[in-house]
């Protein structure tokens, strides 16, 4: 199962939980902005290199930019970095579940930037934002061993709650 996140939502994301954060009341410092793109980017590329790291038994392929595509415009919202990995036994996950996969992946790869990010203003989001990271990181590790272990595709399994 080859995934492809989306730099603009990782991005769109830590500067919507910055906003919100400030907004609340919860933060000191003013709102992460889109001047902070170039410096994002690298932390991105840093976070996401660490979340394949833990991953690295379930996987078959990671690739990772090792710059942005055209630094005479570092401010470009749209320029994509390449954070992609390819996992192993795609073919027994029900259909659906690579979306689910890149999307927590993508919040994951969020929070950990902005951890970094907020870690000497706000010791306690980054705190926040490790363990969520951590539960996320947990939460997949657990399907992914499931996906190996199976000999057969994932049967439904109700609601645990």
């Amino acid at each position: 199962m080859n995934i492809r996140l989306n730099s603009k939502a990782v991005t769109d994301e830590i500067l919507a939980l910055s906003a919100l954060h400030t907004t609340a009341g919860g933060g000191t410092t003013l709102p992460i902005t889109r001047d902070s793109l170039p410096g994002l980017r690298v932390i991105m590329r840093m976070a996401f290199a660490e979340i394949t790291l833990k991953l690295a038994p379930w996987m078959e392929n990671c690739a990772i930019d090792s710059a942005d595509a055209d630094p005479a415009n570092p401010y470009d919202q749209d320029a994509p970095v390449r954070l992609e990995l390819t996992l192993k036994n795609g073919d027994r996950f029900p259909s659906g579940t690579a979306l689910t996969v890149k999307r927590h992946l993508e919040h994951m790869v969020a929070a950990a930037t902005l951890g970094w990010v907020s870690a000497a203003a706000d010791r306690s989001l980054a705190e926040k934002l490790c363990a969520h990271r951590e539960r996320e990181l947990l939460a997949l590790e657990t399907l992914l061993a499931a996906a190996a272990a199976e000999p057969r595709p994932f049967r439904r399994r109700g609601c645990r709650w």
